[in-house]
Protein backbone atom coordinates (compact mmCIF):
# COMPACT_ATOMS: atom_id res chain seq x y z
CA UNK A 1 0.00 0.00 0.00
CA UNK A 2 1.34 3.45 -0.89
CA UNK A 3 -0.16 5.48 1.94
CA UNK A 4 2.71 6.70 4.08
CA UNK A 5 2.39 7.56 7.76
CA UNK A 6 1.13 11.11 8.06
CA UNK A 7 -0.39 11.07 4.57
CA UNK A 8 -4.16 11.38 4.11
CA UNK A 9 -6.05 8.27 3.06
CA UNK A 10 -8.13 9.06 -0.03
CA UNK A 11 -10.77 6.92 -1.72
CA UNK A 12 -10.20 6.60 -5.47
CA UNK A 13 -12.48 8.89 -7.46
CA UNK A 14 -13.84 5.83 -9.28
CA UNK A 15 -15.60 4.64 -6.12
CA UNK A 16 -19.18 5.18 -5.06
CA UNK A 17 -20.54 4.19 -1.66
CA UNK A 18 -24.07 3.28 -0.63
CA UNK A 19 -25.26 2.57 2.89
CA UNK A 20 -28.37 0.44 3.30
CA UNK A 21 -30.36 -0.09 6.49
CA UNK A 22 -31.50 -3.70 6.38
CA UNK A 23 -32.12 -4.09 10.11
CA UNK A 24 -28.43 -3.38 10.43
CA UNK A 25 -26.38 -1.16 8.20
CA UNK A 26 -24.77 -2.60 5.08
CA UNK A 27 -22.09 -0.66 3.22
CA UNK A 28 -21.53 -1.38 -0.48
CA UNK A 29 -18.70 0.12 -2.54
CA UNK A 30 -18.76 0.17 -6.34
CA UNK A 31 -15.50 0.69 -8.24
CA UNK A 32 -16.29 1.86 -11.79
CA UNK A 33 -12.94 1.09 -13.47
CA UNK A 34 -13.38 -2.65 -12.97
CA UNK A 35 -17.10 -2.84 -12.25
CA UNK A 36 -16.30 -4.52 -8.94
CA UNK A 37 -18.78 -4.40 -6.10
CA UNK A 38 -17.82 -4.99 -2.48
CA UNK A 39 -20.15 -5.56 0.43
CA UNK A 40 -18.18 -4.58 3.50
CA UNK A 41 -18.36 -6.32 6.84
CA UNK A 42 -18.91 -4.20 9.93
CA UNK A 43 -15.25 -3.55 10.72
CA UNK A 44 -14.27 -2.79 7.12
CA UNK A 45 -17.35 -0.57 6.76
CA UNK A 46 -16.36 1.49 9.78
CA UNK A 47 -12.90 2.00 8.32
CA UNK A 48 -14.22 2.83 4.84
CA UNK A 49 -16.67 5.39 6.20
CA UNK A 50 -13.83 7.02 8.19
CA UNK A 51 -11.89 7.71 4.98
CA UNK A 52 -12.63 11.36 4.36
CA UNK A 53 -9.69 12.35 2.16
CA UNK A 54 -8.16 14.39 4.98
CA UNK A 55 -7.55 11.94 7.83
CA UNK A 56 -4.32 9.97 8.10
CA UNK A 57 -4.13 6.31 9.06
CA UNK A 58 -3.19 7.39 12.56
CA UNK A 59 -6.19 9.72 12.80
CA UNK A 60 -8.55 7.02 11.53
CA UNK A 61 -7.24 4.59 14.15
CA UNK A 62 -7.58 7.23 16.89
CA UNK A 63 -11.10 8.23 15.79
CA UNK A 64 -12.35 4.64 15.60
CA UNK A 65 -10.72 3.86 18.93
CA UNK A 66 -12.79 6.62 20.52
CA UNK A 67 -15.95 5.72 18.58
CA UNK A 68 -15.83 2.08 19.65
CA UNK A 69 -14.24 2.73 23.07
CA UNK A 70 -11.48 0.30 22.20
CA UNK A 71 -7.70 0.52 22.47
CA UNK A 72 -5.52 1.62 19.58
CA UNK A 73 -3.77 -1.76 19.87
CA UNK A 74 -7.02 -3.52 18.97
CA UNK A 75 -8.26 -1.04 16.35
CA UNK A 76 -4.90 -0.52 14.59
CA UNK A 77 -4.61 -4.01 13.05
CA UNK A 78 -8.25 -3.90 11.88
CA UNK A 79 -7.64 -0.56 10.16
CA UNK A 80 -4.38 -1.81 8.60
CA UNK A 81 -5.99 -4.99 7.30
CA UNK A 82 -8.97 -3.08 5.90
CA UNK A 83 -6.76 -0.53 4.14
CA UNK A 84 -4.63 -3.30 2.61
CA UNK A 85 -7.81 -4.95 1.28
CA UNK A 86 -9.05 -1.62 -0.08
CA UNK A 87 -5.69 -1.00 -1.75
CA UNK A 88 -5.60 -4.47 -3.30
CA UNK A 89 -9.15 -3.97 -4.62
CA UNK A 90 -8.25 -0.66 -6.26
CA UNK A 91 -10.43 1.44 -3.97
CA UNK A 92 -7.79 3.88 -2.72
CA UNK A 93 -6.18 6.76 -4.57
CA UNK A 94 -3.01 5.56 -6.28
CA UNK A 95 -4.05 1.91 -6.41
CA UNK A 96 -4.58 -0.01 -9.63
CA UNK A 97 -7.98 -1.27 -10.69
CA UNK A 98 -8.43 -4.97 -10.15
CA UNK A 99 -8.73 -7.13 -13.20
CA UNK A 100 -11.94 -9.11 -13.31
CA UNK A 101 -11.81 -12.28 -15.41
CA UNK A 102 -15.45 -12.05 -16.41
CA UNK A 103 -15.61 -8.26 -16.42
CA UNK A 104 -17.19 -8.01 -12.99
CA UNK A 105 -15.89 -9.21 -9.67
CA UNK A 106 -17.86 -9.46 -6.47
CA UNK A 107 -15.96 -9.51 -3.20
CA UNK A 108 -16.96 -9.55 0.43
CA UNK A 109 -14.59 -7.96 2.90
CA UNK A 110 -15.71 -9.47 6.13
CA UNK A 111 -13.05 -8.83 8.72
CA UNK A 112 -13.28 -10.33 12.16
CA UNK A 113 -14.81 -8.18 14.83
CA UNK A 114 -12.27 -6.89 17.33
CA UNK A 115 -12.27 -9.04 20.48
CA UNK A 116 -14.41 -8.02 23.42
CA UNK A 117 -12.37 -6.25 26.08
Amino acid sequence: MNVAPGQAVVAHDSTATEVFDEGEFTVVVYESRSGAVQRLGAAAAAVWLAIDGVSTIEQIVADLSVTFDESVKVIGPVVSSSLENFWDAGLLDGSRAIEAADGVQHLDFVLPRPPDP
